[in-house]
């Protein structure tokens, strides 16, 4: 039963250490830092082989997909091209002044010739010549070129960008680069662009090119992971090992009825914290 003097003498003073604790405890999860905002717009999917010898496409290709809630205007954005070990520099294309709706895609054709099968209907045509295996690329909230970063001495501050992928060896990526690419293999966002977690090695697969353009069918991403703020700020945390959308506590406060992965879970109260309404083997047991 519950012990009376462990809740008149003990109880609120102890509840107050645990709230400091749980306030200041170096066991908390750390927000998560962003590395580009691409809440709404994504770099999709990246083919660099066009029609090269083998080749699946004609054309070299970006799709752009937005992962977010609203229509996401196009005006005054670029796509920017590296090489592997390169500064960014002369290799951009200026996108249209057009809307892509929630949960739609658009086709980027870029530098290609007659070797392979042709994409479908682009929705904007560059000539942007991206490399095969290795590279960079950027989508930027500008038109202007960046310039001087991107080689290993001289990063790119991705938090001036939208979204980044590096593919194959590339100097720069978010976090770590996708693998290398091919003439017949393309780097694609998982879960048809939804997946997003700033890391480019977790967040594309290498596999067979497959282009959408708007006439594609609409993908709907169920949460949207990082938060959507227009600002380089860190997502929200939750008490249960992960990110919030919207912040605070995951669905609604504590995971299961405690903290979980982070709280009382085999490094708090158990087998030595609250054990049948006191202290387990060192505290008040059965009433002190």
């Amino acid at each position: 039963m519950t012990n009376a003097r462990w809740t008149r003498v003990w109880g609120p003073t102890f509840m107050a250490a645990l709230a400091a604790g749980c306030a200041g405890s170096a066991e908390e999860p750390v927000a998560h830092q962003k590395q580009a905002l691409s809440s709404g717009l994504v770099i999709a999917e990246v083919y660099g082989g066009g029609s090269n010898s083998g080749a699946t496409y004609d054309h070299d290709f970006i799709v752009l997909f937005n992962r977010g809630n609203t229509a996401q205007s196009l005006n005054g954005l670029s796509l920017q091209y590296a090489s592997n070990t390169g500064n960014f520099g002369s290799n951009d294309f200026a996108l249209p002044d057009v809307s892509v709706p929630a949960g739609s895609y658009f086709l980027v054709q870029l530098s290609g010739g007659s070797t392979g099968s042709p994409l479908p209907t682009p929705d904007a045509t560059g000539g942007i010549n991206m490399s095969g295996s290795n590279g960079k690329v950027a989508l930027v909230p500008t038109a202007s070129v960046l310039s001087g970063c991107g080689s290993s001495s001289s990063l790119c501050d991705l938090s001036n960008v939208i979204d980044f992928v590096g593919y194959g060896n590339a100097t720069q990526a978010e976090t770590a680069a996708t693998g290398a690419l091919s003439a017949t293999t393309s780097a694609q966002r998982k879960d048809g662009g939804c997946v997003e977690t700033d890391d480019n090695s977790a967040d594309f697969v290498v596999a067979l090119p497959a282009p959408k353009n708007s006439a594609s069918a609409t993908k709907s991403c169920a949460a949207i992971t990082p938060d959507s703020g227009a600002d380089s700020g860190d997502a929200a945390v939750s008490l249960d090992g992960g990110a919030t959308d919207g912040g605070g506590f995951d669905a609604g406060g504590f995971d299961a009825g405690g903290f979980d992965a982070g709280g009382f879970d085999a490094g708090g109260f158990d087998a030595g914290g609250f054990d049948a309404g006191g202290f387990d083997a060192g505290g008040f047991d059965a009433g002190g």
